[in-house]
């Protein structure tokens, strides 16, 4: 499970053990239940490079890379549209 680093690595705790008291599930079991659902996951190639991430740090092995512009394409014709920054 990831965590924060550096200064913000105590809110890592402070967030999960809140959100569990508030009965939300963990992050990677919902976004694991939108894959089972049928949800299509893209990510921009270039926020990978410039912080580090490798393909083999990714959840699920079908996930789409793209260019910025191209996710904001995909995005103007999807019935659901989730950004995360």
């Amino acid at each position: 499970t990831a965590s924060l680093e550096g200064i913000s690595k105590p809110f890592t705790g402070f967030a999960k053990s809140g959100l569990e008291k508030a009965g939300h599930l963990p992050a990677e079991k919902k976004i694991r239940q939108l894959k089972e659902l049928g949800a299509i996951f893209y990510i921009c190639g270039g926020s990978m490079d410039h912080f580090g991430v490798k393909e083999a740090d990714l959840i699920f092995d079908d996930i789409v890379q793209a260019e910025y512009f191209t996710i904001l394409e995909v995005m103007e014709s999807s019935d659901v549209k989730i950004m995360l920054q």
